[in-house]
């Protein structure tokens, strides 16, 4: 639930903005399926749009279910450069903002580090949050470095809640959970 707060004040911190912002929804784990349930490694749940209903509503719809396997960052951030380069879609001059939020502990697919660099190639910003006691923010600062984001490590979900406020009041960002 914490995350779909931090969802709802993102959407209200893209609503102070004084211009209309395209958000999409990437969701990343790996293929597997446990008890009869499927994990992709990753999945594009919004492209780039404007229907910021639909995205809380894919953030809840992702909160409710659960992610079996791996966690396979870099295939989330490879679904997520590929939402902000969509060819019609994206727009050329606009800052291309990703906020990833993870554990940071890859343990399936290529570096995240791989998949940063990839990014910042398509001049992509990734701001990475981590949100756990364990959580590598070692690993997250570099990926955020690369790119000339930031990181975050949210210990509480208020502190979560104000992160992704505060990154959506001031800057265009589409985000990867």
């Amino acid at each position: 639930m914490a995350l779909v707060d931090a969802v709802n004040a993102f959407i209200t911190g893209v609503n102070e903005t004084p211009t209309r912002e395209l958000i999409g929804l990437v969701s990343y784990s790996s293929n597997m399926s446990v008890c009869g349930s499927w994990n992709e490694e990753s999945t594009i749940e919004r492209p780039l749009m404007y229907d910021y209903a639909s995205t809380q509503s894919a953030v809840n719809a992702l909160t409710t279910g659960g992610f079996n396997g791996m966690t396979n960052i870099s295939a989330g951030i490879d679904s997520a450069v590929t939402v902000l380069t969509q060819s019609g879609v994206a727009r050329p001059f606009a800052y291309k903002t990703m906020i990833l939020f993870t554990d940071g502990n890859y343990n399936e697919g290529r570096s995240p580090l791989l998949a940063a660099a990839d990014a910042a190639a398509h001049d992509i910003i990734i701001h990475t949050i981590t949100f756990s006691v364990g959580a590598n923010q070692t690993d997250m600062q570099a990926v955020a470095n690369a790119t000339g984001g930031l990181h975050y490590h949210a210990p509480t979900a208020a502190d979560l809640e104000a992160i992704f406020y505060s990154i959506a009041a001031g800057q265009p960002v589409t985000f990867a959970e």
